[in-house]
């Protein structure tokens, strides 16, 4: 079962907030009858679904553009103006066939960075405010912002719709390219409001005179030219949806800290790959894990200050990840790394983190699902990377890897004796949160 809203984005008719606007409207029907506003649980393998007359079908593949989008450039689908936009930028080539939308929006004065997907659903959490994904940009500004205008910006700053949150901000340089009396600033907020970085940078006192996007969320902009676009990889596309799951909302909920474990062995993997490290021989895996320290950040992790983010998720790597993990000596490594960076409290997902690495934890969550559901959902990947899919073929081979999960003499996947188990078959993300931080909270509420 789906929500309805959801599959109507999974489908690539509309954003999720588009599709609950579609669905208030009554242009939506469900098996020829119009569903309540706030929506339904459908079954898509059964039930019709239809927009303004036309049968719906899930897409097979999504697709997912990088743009450089130059500068004059308009961000929508369609411009009545003429103008043009970040759809005209990709043509045809770009589109191949899908009915894209930008990822949020850049201002025509705005150049870098945008997303262009007929992902409704992935786009709806990476643009919604409750998931405060990371966006960095370059500014040139008029005149040197001093420690004080600084220090304003990282506390937040007093506009006319409020006060901001705070921003991570550093001058990159005065370099001489950019003419007298300009500073080059990088600035990172997880807000999306309208010219939001122009408006903190002159509520300060300094002009913006230019505006590039470099970041979102776990990409950067790299070489890519401007006005140039690129398909993500499948490695990107990973990132993008690890960086809106589950446990860096409950963390954001509760104000609260998020590391991901999973990316302190991903990073051993990478750097095991880097210096020709074979993944079987386990005393120098053990060795690399030892001797290096690890910083995890929301969705980046650095190895003795190196950023490692950036491709970490490739295919380059998977292969080897299952093994790496597996090694006793990296797991106890990357345990007491995992116990140093949780002294001040925070969230933390991985298969033993409830387990070994914090056994005493205050709040425990065990999330699950039914066999059929990891069925579908593990289908879906396979369909949005266009591939074929064998229904018995792929159950086998769920099946085959819950046994190997919960079967493994080093983390097996089992729950703790404590911890509250959650089936997530008939729940989306932000339901699983919700029931998560009631959880904490009225456990936490003074009585």
């Amino acid at each position: 079962m789906e929500r309805l809203n959801r599959f109507l984005a999974r489908s690539g008719v509309a954003s999720r907030r588009a599709a609950d606007d579609l669905i208030a409207s009554g242009s939506v029907r469900v098996n020829g009858e119009v569903p309540p506003p706030s929506g339904i649980l459908i079954d898509p393998d059964k039930d019709e679904v239809t927009v303004d007359g036309r049968a719906v079908k899930p897409l097979t593949r999504h697709r997912y553009l990088m743009l450089n989008k130059p500068l004059g450039v308009i961000t929508t689908a369609k411009d009545e103006g003429a103008r043009t936009t970040v759809l005209d930028s990709v043509g045809k080539e770009g589109a191949a066939g899908h009915r894209l939308f930008p990822v949020g929006r850049l201002d025509a004065d705005t150049t870098g960075l945008l997303i262009l997907t007929d992902d409704g659903d992935l786009a709806f959490r990476l643009t919604h405010p409750r998931y405060k994904v990371a966006k960095e940009y370059v500014a040139v500004v008029a005149g040197s912002p001093g420690e004080r205008d600084m220090e304003t910006l990282r506390r937040g700053v007093d506009l006319e719709d409020g006060k901001t949150a705070p921003a991570e901000v550093e001058v990159v340089g005065f370099d001489a390219a950019l003419g007298a009396g300009r500073t080059e600033v990088r600035m990172v907020i997880r807000e999306g409001r309208h010219r939001q970085v122009r408006r903190m940078l002159q509520a300060v006192g300094h002009h913006v005179q230019s505006l590039r996007r470099t970041g979102f969320g776990p990409l950067k902009l790299g070489r890519l030219k401007v006005g140039g676009w690129r398909v993500l990889s499948e490695g990107e596309i990973e990132a993008l949806r690890r960086a809106v799951r589950i446990e860096p909302s409950v963390a954001e909920r509760l104000g609260l800290a998020f590391i991901d474990s999973g990316l302190m062995y991903r990073a051993i993997t990478r750097l095991a790959a880097e210096r020709g490290i074979d993944p079987e021989d386990e005393d120098a895996v053990t060795q690399v894990a030892r001797s290096v320290r690890l910083t995890v950040e929301g969705d980046r992790v650095w190895a003795d200050g190196v950023d490692l983010t950036d491709g970490i998720y490739d295919a380059d790597f998977a292969e080897a990840l299952p093994r790496i993990s597996a090694i006793p000596g990296v797991r106890e490594a990357l345990v007491e790394e995992q116990r140093q960076a949780a002294r001040d409290g925070v969230v933390m997902a991985g298969r033993d983190i409830g387990t070994v690495v914090f056994p005493n934890a205050d709040h425990k969550f065990f999330l699950t699902a039914s066999l059929d559901e990891k069925v579908r959902r593990r289908a879906a990947q396979f369909e949005r990377r266009g591939e074929r899919v064998d229904a018995e073929a792929m159950r086998r081979e769920v099946e085959a890897r819950d046994r190997v999960d919960t079967e493994r003499a080093i983390a097996p996947l089992r729950p703790a004796p404590d911890a509250i188990v959650i089936d997530t078959d008939n729940l989306d993300v932000d339901e699983v949160v919700e029931l998560i931080v009631r959880h904490v909270e009225e456990r936490t509420r003074p009585r």
